[in-house]
């Protein structure tokens, strides 16, 4: 048994607990604690991170590149990189999405309550009903699409909106490629949905592009863009 490796574990997981830090060199001995798992040395445990890093441009490509691909330029059997891979899946639902019912009151809350769309492949539209003091009281998913494409019914998205009673909403979508930044046809349906909110008297707070770790808020590009 390699004791010193054990007693790195040991030390780090007892030094650096959940919460603590949080920066790129906690993923990084993360998963060198991860692969030391397999036996392998600490210094070997590093370096196939590094070395899976630089050879696919991140840790994030893990969700979405070939395993087959991955396995063979890092050296990780398919089986624990497919581990893996469920495994930073869930981690990221559990740390960016708060439980229970949540007061939103900006684009960074809405994002930190969806931030798991951005792992989505597919595109999805989200309508968050909320009360007069910003608290969610309902939210759900209206549309989704086979990719890219999420064809979506304006006069359905106020449905769930009416149906809890709420008097002030916002709008969320993802874009499976992780770039939120929005297309054309993101402003037009935000122009689109702020005039069916004021017919219903409903309040519009936002429209927020999820990507993959980060968002952007629509509402004062619409206001400017007329």
């Amino acid at each position: 048994m390699d004791h010193s490796n054990t007693d790195f574990k040991r030390s780090y997981l007892k030094d650096s607990g959940p919460g603590v830090g949080g920066g790129m060199a906690d993923a990084d001995a993360l998963l060198a604690l991860w692969l030391g798992a397999e036996g392998l040395s600490n210094l070997d445990s590093l370096d196939r991170v590094v070395q899976l890093k630089e050879s696919q441009g991140g840790l994030w490509t893990i969700l979405d590149g070939d395993l087959d691909n991955l396995a063979h330029s890092s050296g990780v059997p398919p089986d624990r990189l497919a581990q893996l891979r469920r495994g930073m899946t869930l981690g990221a639902m559990l740390v960016l999405q708060p439980p229970g019912r949540e007061a939103l009151h900006s684009s960074r809350d809405v994002f930190r309550l969806l931030a798991n769309l951005g792992l989505r492949k597919r595109e999805s539209f989200w309508v968050l009903c909320l009360n007069n003091r910003n608290l969610l009281l309902h939210r759900e998913c209206v549309a989704e699409g086979t990719g890219n494409v999420c064809i979506l019914d304006p006069k359905e998205v106020f449905h769930p909106v009416l149906r809890c009673g709420a008097s002030r909403v916002v709008f969320a979508h993802n874009h499976p490629s992780g770039d939120p930044e929005p297309s054309p046809e993101d402003l037009d349906l935000t122009r689109r949905l702020l005039a069916g909110a004021g017919l219903l008297g409903l309040e519009v707070l936002d429209h927020v592009v999820i990507g993959r770790g980060s968002y952007r808020s629509l509402m004062d590009r619409v206001t400017l863009g007329g």
